[in-house]
């Protein structure tokens, strides 16, 4: 946790880091669909996407309520109950802690800096690999800053996943979906870029379709990743 303590520090009184201190756990795999991607926890997304990439950021567009952060929870449910530590920067106070499914709250770290203040605190979390998981909800664009974000992102070997409102056309984004709304408990998803090229199209995607049991499979990081279980004693 010393780099949340860091992090504290720096944003300083005009901000907030909220943390509940987590007990120690035994550290557990987290399912992996091909080498460097994270299972999505969704059954749908795992096939079309073969998982989330590691190592850069991913970019999900779309309005609040339009399904862009329900796309995330399963990653972040099951992260937290194995043990993880995952990281929210929330600007604009729009999450609400018990209202996120299945997330262990005491593996919840909440980052709520002043909106100037939040692509800078994102930066910091994604280059220090202290977490798992890195959401940014809603901050200002990147901008020119955006290559940097990508490199920290890809320094700290974490899942980063930037929500916003329209794309950030300088971020570098592994992947960018947008989420256009609901239909029922079905998301129309529509991806507009992937790193190959070859990734694009629209699905209907549930969110509450689970995978096959992948327990089996371990996380494979990069070499310029590295696996970090937060609060394993």
């Amino acid at each position: 946790m010393a780099a949340i303590d860091r992090l504290r520090a720096l944003v300083g009184a005009r901000g907030r880091v909220g943390i509940v201190p987590a007990s120690p756990s035994r550290a557990v795999e987290i399912p992996s669909v091909l080498h460097g991607h994270l299972s999505t926890g969704i059954a749908g997304l795992d096939a079309w996407l073969h998982g989330w990439p590691q190592l850069a950021p991913i970019e999900l567009v779309g309005a609040p309520g339009g399904g862009r952060l329900a796309l995330v929870i399963p990653l972040l449910e099951r992260l937290t109950q194995a043990g993880r530590a995952v990281v929210l920067v929330d600007p604009l106070h729009q999450i609400h802690p018990p209202g996120l499914g299945r997330i262990d709250p005491a593996r919840l770290v909440l980052v709520r800096p002043p909106g100037e203040r939040a692509g800078w605190a994102a930066e910091q979390v994604a280059r220090s690999g202290a977490v798992d998981a890195l959401v940014v909800i809603d901050a200002p664009a990147f901008g020119r800053a955006g290559v940097r974000f990508a490199r920290a992102a890809e320094a700290g070997g974490m899942a980063v996943f930037v929500l916003a409102d329209r794309t950030d056309a300088e971020l570098p984004a592994a992947l960018r979906i947008e989420a256009v709304g609901w239909e029922g408990d079905r998301v129309r998803v529509r991806c507009t870029r992937s790193r190959d090229g070859r990734i694009v199209g629209e699905r209907w995607i549930t969110p509450s379709e689970a995978p096959p049991d992948t327990a089996s499979i371990p996380v494979v990081r990069s070499e310029r990743g590295h696996r970090r279980h937060v609060g394993v004693g």
